[in-house]
Order: structure tokens, then sequence, then C-alpha cells
């Protein structure tokens, strides 16, 4: 999707962007997408002023019409380094919902089309950098290595009670580089992505940003990740460089089980179309799984049409998995769901 396309669709009404005197064509663009972070947004953007390097950077910070005072401070800091940060206010009318709920997905595409930057970091605004030379590291991986679509690292994890524990087991040994579909999908892969920590060339943006499904599909950073896959290779730095704050009241993680899964098999269809055969291959297992347990979910729910379609398309994948009497035990459980469900 062409920036002119994006904004005929999805811009209701014209995003604002404060006037900056920055006049040096940057090397990288960083992305932060804001709402309601009043309470960590400065915290966010000292720590990526902060950044050490031996080039010239960009931050494209994008606030979604917060009401609790993080619009004031971005205003704040855009006045205060014009020749560095670049502010867009939203407006609420232009946000994109993804299952009924609202969405940062308007203004991470709208930084990532606005981004003048060879590559692209991205942070959230409640989240931070902790390492001063992160930019500086993973800007000189991509520059070395052009097959490394995507450079991702280690970080921690800042609960609501304060508590702060590892992201990923520092002691684990993770491969530097992952290129082979395998790395990601079935039964051994490798989850070391975090939204807070990534640096992607930009035309892995643009090329996400074509796919028909990107702006109404969960899970944004995966679709990067799935399309740098699709391009080439990833790098993976095993050092601590970011936070990254859990909220009890985030979209993903208050999301019920049901609700999880048929996203789950959304970011599957939008993987199909980007990765080669073999992670047809490696997604099976996965995929029979999600319809598997949607069926009896939809069958504990009285929903039994559904559950019998999520039961069929499961065969479908997995045709030979089991003797055909495993499959009329299947649909004894399913009734046994759908009766607890009706008597529930």
């Amino acid at each position: 999707m062409t920036f002119i396309e994006f904004q005929a669709k999805y811009e209701h009404k014209p995003v604002t962007e404060l006037s900056n005197s920055a006049l040096e064509m940057p090397l990288v663009s960083v992305c932060i997408q804001t709402y309601k972070h009043g309470a960590f947004i400065q915290e966010c953007i000292n720590s990526i002023l902060n950044q050490q390097t031996s080039f010239v950077f960009e931050i494209l910070l994008s606030d979604d019409a917060s009401t609790d005072g993080t619009k004031e401070i971005c205003v704040e800091y855009a006045e205060k380094h014009p020749d560095k940060i670049r502010l867009f206010l939203h407006q609420r009318e232009n946000n994109i919902a993804i299952g009924g709920n609202p969405t940062g997905r308007f203004s991470m595409m709208y930084n990532m089309h606005m981004a003048k930057g060879r590559y692209i970091a991205t942070c959230e605004g409640d989240d931070y950098w902790t390492d001063p030379h992160k930019l500086q590291k993973q800007f000189e991986v991509l520059e070395s290595e052009p097959e490394v679509m995507l450079s991702t690292t280690n970080l921690k994890v800042l609960n609501q009670h304060g508590d702060l524990s590892e992201f990923f087991n520092q002691a684990k040994t993770f491969p530097n580089e992952l290129s082979s579909v395998s790395d990601f999908f079935g039964d051994k892969r490798i989850n070391i992505f975090a939204y807070c920590t990534f640096m992607f060339r930009k035309e892995v943006a643009e090329k996400c940003m074509t796919q028909e499904a990107f702006p109404s599909i969960p899970f944004g950073d995966w679709c990067l990740v799935y399309t740098a896959v699709s391009m080439g290779r990833i790098h993976f730095l095993n050092k601590n460089t970011a936070i990254y704050r859990i909220h009890d009241t985030s979209l993903m993680r208050s999301q019920d089980s049901k609700t999880h899964l048929l996203n789950l098999l959304d970011l599957d269809n939008f993987a199909s179309q980007l990765l080669p055969t073999p992670y047809s291959e490696k997604k099976r297992n996965g995929t029979f799984w999600y319809h598997d347990q949607l069926s009896y979910t939809f069958a504990e729910e009285g929903n039994y049409s559904k559950a019998i379609g999520h039961f069929f398309k499961g065969l479908m994948i997995k045709p030979v998995r089991t003797p055909f009497k495993s499959y009329i035990s299947h649909l004894r459980n399913l009734g046994y769901y759908w009766k607890k469900g009706l008597t529930s």
C-alpha cells in the first residue's frame, strides 16, 4: 500500500506535523508510537536522545490524541529538539481498530511511510532503551551485512509492580543469525523478538505494507519479522539493550483464548503469502492445533457449526494424523463440550 493509498483509505482527518528544523538526511529513523503513556514517555524519549552514534538519526514521535498529558510532553520535547524530533499529532477518527479494539496500527504505518532513514528502529512510548550504543551496534551490523534485513536484541521486562526480569535467558545460547524458516516455525522455533529492540531496512517496512492484510491483522511486530525473513536473514544480539513494560490491560494480554487463537490463524495466513514452501510444512502443526482447540472452544459455547467447521479445517491440514477412529472420538468429545456448554 502506497502512502497515497494509505491516506485515502485511513486518514479521515488530517495529521498535524509540528514544524521542525531538521535539515540533514538521517541514516536511521526511530519510530515511536504513543498513547496515554504520560508516566513513561519522557524516559522513552530521553533514552533515544541519549544514543551515541556516528551517524545522523531522526525521531518520529507519533501521539494518538492522548488525554493524559502525553501529547503536551511530546510537544515540549519536539519544541526543545526541533533538529531531531518530528512530531505527528493524530486524530482518533483515523484509528484502525483490530478485532473491535483501537490500536496503534495507523500511527505505526504513518511513521514507517514518513521515515527518511535507510533503516528504521522502533519503540513503544512506554518502553525505553538502556544501552546508549544500541543504534550504533545495530547500524554497523546492517551496514556490513547486506543480507541481514532485521536486527533484534535481548532485553529485560518491567512489570507493573516494578519487578525486573529476563525476557530471554542470557545464559542460553542463541544463534547470532537466523536464516532458515525452521528457526522460526515448528517445534524448535526460536522466539527472540520484541518490537522495542527492532532495527530493519526500510524496504522491509515497504514490502510489509504492500500486504493487503497488514492494516487489520494483529501482531504487527511478527508481520515485520515474517517479511524480513522472506527477504534475507535476521540478526540477534544477545545483549540487554531495552526495557519492555508489561501491563495487564494491554490488548494482547487482555485477549481471551479464542480471540488469541483466531488472531494466530490470521497471522499464519499472512505468513503464508510471504514465505517459501518449507514454511507451509513447518506451520502445519501450529495451524492444526489452533483449529483443534477452536473446535472445542466453539463447542463449549454451543456454536456447534463453527466447532465442526474448525474440526474439518484441521482434518484437511493433517488428514493422516491418526486412525479414523480417533476422529470419531474427537467428534464425541465435541458433543460432550457442546452439552457442557448448554448446561452450564
